[in-house]
């Protein structure tokens, strides 16, 4: 019984007092941050996907072992970016073995779909052998870099950290050897 009139009193005296001076609750500028024991997993600082690569180093700073490439859209891609590799039938077969790597689970071997579409076929991308992805014109090859860099503007997934800028220029051989008509 001495627990339950303990309560009670606790319960009386926070009444009494919001009874006589009420709070005045001020809200907190838009600007201001909580502190971080208060915040919540909304709010917390992340990268969402398609909003940015990996930042810019420190100025000054020397890579090491890691190539770093300005950020650019796709379009600034395709006017400033030429593939570097020549279309050898050496660049065009590692471009074969790293789109079997990479890019087959989406994209098929040409002849069949990835298994990505197989199971959900809301996820099927576009052909890359017709329409404005053959006409260098129109999706020349920086353009296509800089997608399989930074991922596609609506589903495909950034691979800047899963092909080496090397290999990715070795995929687009590859690519465009397939689509001038050699066997995939």
């Amino acid at each position: 019984m001495k627990g339950l009139s303990v309560l009670t009193g606790f319960f009386l005296l926070v009444g009494v007092l919001a009874a006589e001076d009420p709070v005045t609750v001020v809200p907190r500028p838009s600007s201001a941050r909580l502190p971080w024991w208060r915040g919540n997993m909304v709010d917390q600082p992340a990268i969402k996907p398609y909003e940015t690569l990996h930042p810019a180093p420190p100025e000054g700073a020397v890579p090491r072992g890691v190539v770093f490439e300005p950020k650019r859209t796709h379009e600034e891609g395709g006017a400033v970016l030429r593939n570097p590799l020549p279309a050898t039938q050496d660049v065009v077969e590692k471009g074969r073995q790293l789109w079997r790597r990479a890019c087959q689970p989406c994209h098929g071997d040409f002849e069949r779909p990835g298994t990505v579409p197989q199971k959900n076929p809301a996820l099927t991308p576009p052909d890359l052998r017709a329409g404005i992805f053959t006409d260098p014109k129109m999706r020349p090859d920086g353009y296509l870099y800089e997608v399989i860099r930074q991922g596609g503007k609506a589903l495909m997934p950034a691979y800047y950290d899963a092909l080496t800028p090397e290999e990715r220029w070795a995929v687009i051989r590859y690519l465009r050897f397939v689509q001038r008509g050699g066997k995939p």
